[in-house]
């Protein structure tokens, strides 16, 4: 739907989720006079229109908006932002999501194939180049990554062509892809990271995934807001651009 998010934060109380969702909804009732407000939702006055905010709130500020770097404390408003590039099912075991395919050729190594027609926020392109970028700055120490221990079996990421990497490792790793279904696979642009330096770091308060949801606005300690992203490639994928 096209409506915006908007999360408060509400420091030292537990957590509580508001959500005001329009549904079309007709419950069955013996007579008006014994109906429960809640129970009547009469749309012949107001129809649902598309936009607005749906509301949510959280016990603490979400922290660090690069989920390599730490305080992350609300991974939900993380999943706003950025998605990647594997997932898991109900049984933990990976799935495609921003990829096409995955071979092993050898035991040391793994060719991956991503998906095409995927931009990042700011408008880069997600491809191979971005994913070797995303990785050499997590092993980067000077980027103080926390999630680099994670990734420490790597020994390198090549880019095959535009859509497809090689990937090497140090020994053979059968965490590999349950890693990269994790925090060091969610998808950052490389146009944000090299905006960092050791001392400031964009990253942080600038989320450019290509996530299906923008940063609108944020207070610190207060809210945050978020705003749909037009053109996210997964809505496009399934025919049904209008999404989120």
């Amino acid at each position: 739907m096209d409506r915006r998010i908007k999360r408060f934060i509400g420091l030292g109380l537990a957590s509580v989720v508001i959500l005001v969702v329009a549904v079309a909804l007709t419950l069955p009732v013996s007579g008006a006079s014994k109906a429960k407000p809640w129970e009547v939702w009469d749309y012949s006055k107001e129809k649902p229109v598309r936009g607005g905010y749906l509301h949510t709130a959280g016990a603490r500020d979400v922290g660090l908006l690069n989920p390599n770097h730490w305080p992350v404390n609300d991974w939900l408003v993380i999943n706003f932002f950025f998605e990647k590039l594997l997932i898991t099912d109900g049984n933990y075991r990976p799935v495609p999501w921003m990829v096409v395919s995955w071979d092993y050729p050898d035991p040391l190594t793994c060719i991956m194939e991503l998906k095409k027609g995927i931009t990042y926020h700011d408008g880069t392109a997600f491809n191979a180049a971005s994913v070797k970028y995303l990785l050499d700055y997590i092993k980067n120490k000077k980027n103080g990554c926390w999630s680099r221990a994670w990734i420490k079996p790597i020994k390198s990421v090549e880019v095959v062509d535009e859509y497809t990497l090689k990937w090497t490792f140090k020994e053979q790793w059968a965490a590999f892809l349950g890693i990269i279904a994790n925090v060091p696979g969610y998808m950052i642009s490389p146009e944000i990271l090299k905006q960092d330096t050791r001392k400031v770091k964009v990253s942080d308060s600038t989320p450019v995934g290509t996530g299906q949801w923008i940063l609108e606005d944020r207070s610190h300690g207060n809210y945050i807001k978020a705003k749909r992203n037009p053109n996210w490639w997964f809505g496009k994928s399934i025919g049904h651009p209008d999404m989120p």
